[in-house]
């Protein structure tokens, strides 16, 4: 028998292929430094949840900036309604001439107008009222806001969730497919098998590259909620719980909507209207306006001067305040009025979110205990009765996918369920994360 000889490498042979290893990893080393060093690339590290989402979607700049500006915009208001009014500068001057000679008259004053109804504390104590109204319109929009990026991370999360299920029933029949083809060559089974069941994984691999599509695209818009492709860019994909906690008693969530930012933004607009309302019945209090100055007289007699005061109240005679208070007092019955339809609109829409989400979930665990397991069962005993021959190829596929089908009916129970459980935290003042 001839010797067996191995083939040995020179060690100059060696060396030079480690050069040019070293010379070849060099060069790739320069052009990823300089394609990242022209543009800089986060590297997906892990992926978000939905705590992140939410922290994302409330820290953007514009929305802080935005916040902001409306709580400015109502604190201004409320120094309007505090101040005082401006004191009034006079002068004036007055000449006679005479037989006896010219005489000239010249007058200062300093006049303040003093409001003694107590209009400006009850319009202060409005306006600060406004503020809180204007904060809880925040907490309304970020709720909504929040409510959003939730949304959206769900969607995404349940068709990447979708798109796994495909991965794993793709695998399931390209391992079956293995095992016809080897039985093929064997005699065992006939072509049309392998052929068939490769047709079904064909079409599988099209509804994945379906939801891969989908998948970018619900990314694409949770990333603009988010801040930008930048902000995202550390996170690979999202990761979560599709399928939501019980939620808490109805009585304790029906009992916490009058907390609620919206409708509790209508009662303080109630209750500022009505202190509008109480300053408006004020009109009929005159005000008062007094004054002190200086007068001198110049004439041939010589110069004269001496002290000044006046007193003077406005007589409320046409102008009473009428309009204003029937304005005011329309403004807080419309408030009162909107804020009880709210309550009780909000209360019949807990109730029935409630009761869906407790049913989608009774659904989800039944669907996973029963209908999934029966079909896990079900492609176990198709597979073991192929293999003896008592079943074809298409019996087999349906197997396949009635298991695959529960999977997915899984997932879609389960968003439902998600869902229902985000606009429930929207309708009772939004979820504690």
């Amino acid at each position: 028998m001839p010797h067996s000889r191995s083939h040995k490498i020179p060690i100059t042979g060696r060396f030079l292929n480690v050069k040019k290893i070293l010379v070849v990893g060099g060069l790739a080393a320069t052009l990823v430094a300089t394609v990242y060093a022209a543009e800089p690339i986060a590297i997906p590290t892990r992926p978000l949840t939905e705590a992140e989402s939410v922290q994302l979607a409330l820290a953007r700049p514009a929305l802080q900036s935005l916040d902001e500006a409306r709580l400015a915009l109502a604190r201004s208001d409320v120094a309007a309604a505090g101040r005082w009014s401006n004191p009034q500068f006079q002068y004036s001057r007055e000449e006679v001439d005479r037989a006896g000679g010219d005489m000239t008259d010249e007058f200062f004053w300093l006049s303040q107008r003093l409001e003694i109804s107590g209009q400006r504390g009850l319009r202060k104590r409005a306006a600060e009222q406004r503020v809180g109204a204007a904060g809880l319109a925040t907490d309304a929009e970020r709720i909504a806001i929040e409510t959003d990026a939730r949304t959206r991370f769900y969607q995404a999360l349940h068709q990447q969730a979708r798109a796994r299920a495909i991965v794993d029933w793709i695998a399931r029949m390209t391992a079956t497919e293995a095992i016809i083809r080897k039985r093929q060559a064997a005699g065992e089974v006939s072509g049309y098998d392998a052929v068939r069941l490769s047709t079904e994984r064909v079409s599988a691999q099209a509804s994945l590259r379906q939801a891969r599509a989908r998948f970018a695209r619900l990314w694409a818009e949770l990333s603009a909620v988010l801040g930008g492709e930048r902000v995202v860019a550390p996170y690979d994909g999202v990761a979560g719980r599709l399928l939501p906690e019980a939620p808490a008693p109805l009585a304790d969530l029906l009992a916490s909507l009058n907390a609620r930012p919206d409708i509790a933004r209508l009662e303080s607009e109630a209750a500022a209207h009505e202190l509008d309302r109480r300053a408006d019945a004020r009109s009929w209090v005159p005000e008062l306006t007094l004054g002190v100055g200086h007068k001198l007289i110049d004439d041939d007699l010589g110069r004269d001067s001496g002290p000044m005061v006046s007193a003077g109240i406005s007589i409320p005679l046409f102008d009473r305040g009428q309009p204003e208070q029937q304005r005011a007092a329309a403004n807080t019955a419309i408030a009162r009025s909107e804020f009880e339809l709210a309550l009780a609109t909000a209360e019949g829409e807990v109730r029935g979110r409630w009761l869906e989400l407790n049913e989608l979930i009774a659904t989800a665990h039944s669907q996973q205990e029963e209908a999934r397991v029966d079909a896990k069962r079900l492609v176990e005993i198709a597979e073991a009765a192929y293999r003896g021959g008592e079943l074809g190829v298409l019996e087999l596929l349906d197997a396949y996918r009635g298991a695959h089908e529960a999977e997915l009916l899984a997932l879609r129970i389960a968003t439902l369920a998600r869902h229902a459980r985000i606009e429930l935290d929207r309708l009772t003042g939004g979820p504690e994360l």
